[in-house]
C-alpha cells in the first residue's frame, strides 16, 4: 500500500498468515543464528518481526512510518524498542547485524525512492551486515486466483515491463482498497548496485495452503 495508505492503516493492520508461514521460515534460512545479533526490523507494522527475532535470542528494533502502529506496538510489547521513521532516512544512531524490510519497497511509486530506501538501510549496516528485502514476486502480480480474500486490478493496461503501473487490491468482504506498485527485478537490483550494496542471495519461497 502506499506510504498514505499505511498511515491511515497503521495500527489496524494485523501480520498475515503468507508471512508467517511463508516468509518468516525464508528468513531462518538467512538468520540461522540469531543468538547475540542486532536486528532492526524497517516497517515493522504490527511488530510480529519484533518479538518474533527476539524470541530467537536477538537485540531487535522496530521502525515504522505510522506513528499509530509504532503506539499500538509499545503497548502490545512493554520492553521492545519502536520508533516512528522513515526508511528513505532513519535517524537511528546504531548499526545492526540484519536489516529486515518487508514488503515495503512495494509502496514507492518511483525509483528514486526505492534507492533512498535502500541506501538509507544499508547505511545503518554493519561491515559485514546484511539487508533483507521481501518483496512479492513481481512476475505474479497479475494472477489472483489464489487470493481468498483479495480481488486485483491494475491502473492502465497490466504489462510486466510497465514499471511503476499501480496495482489495485480490494477486499471482498471489508471492501477496502490498497496501491502498492509494480517493479521488475531488475529494478530493484539496480537500486541495490547504486546503494554500493552486493545481492549474495536470491530466496524464492512458493506460497503454501495455509498461507
Amino acid at each position: 500500500m502506499t506510504e498514505k495508505e499505511w498511515i491511515e492503516v497503521g495500527s489496524k493492520w494485523k501480520t498475515t498468515s503468507s508471512k508467517v508461514t511463508t516468509v518468516y521460515p525464508a528468513i531462518e534460512k538467512i538468520i540461522t543464528d540469531f543468538k547475540g545479533k542486532k536486528i532492526l526490523d524497517a516497517g515493522c507494522g504490527d511488530g510480529y518481526g519484533v518479538l518474533w527475532c527476539r524470541a530467537k535470542g536477538a537485540e531487535c528494533t522496530g521502525i515504522d512510518l505510522s506513528a499509530n502502529a509504532i503506539e499500538s506496538c509499545k503497548k502490545r510489547d512493554p520492553e521492545g524498542k519502536y520508533f516512528v521513521e522513515d526508511i528513505k532516512n532513519i535517524r537511528i544512531n546504531e548499526t545492526f547485524d540484519y536489516i529486515i524490510s518487508i514488503m515495503v519497497l512495494l509502496s514507492f511509486d518511483n525509483k528514486r525512492d526505492i534507492l533512498k530506501a535502500i541506501s538509507s538501510m544499508g547505511s545503518k549496516l554493519n561491515d559485514n551486515g546484511r539487508l533483507i528485502l521481501v518483496t512479492a514476486h513481481p512476475a505474479f502480480d497479475f494472477i489472483d486466483e489464489n487470493m481468498e480474500s483479495m480481488t486485483w486490478k491494475s491502473e492502465g493496461e497490466y504489462s510486466y515491463s510497465k514499471k511503476g503501473l499501480p496495482m489495485i487490491y480490494t477486499h471482498k468482504i471489508d471492501k477496502y482498497t490498497l496501491k502498492d506498485f509494480h517493479w521488475m527485478i531488475e529494478d530493484y537490483s539496480e537500486s541495490i548496485k547504486k546503494a554500493g550494496l552486493m545481492i549474495e542471495e536470491i530466496f524464492e519461497p512458493l506460497p503454501i495452503p495455509e498461507s
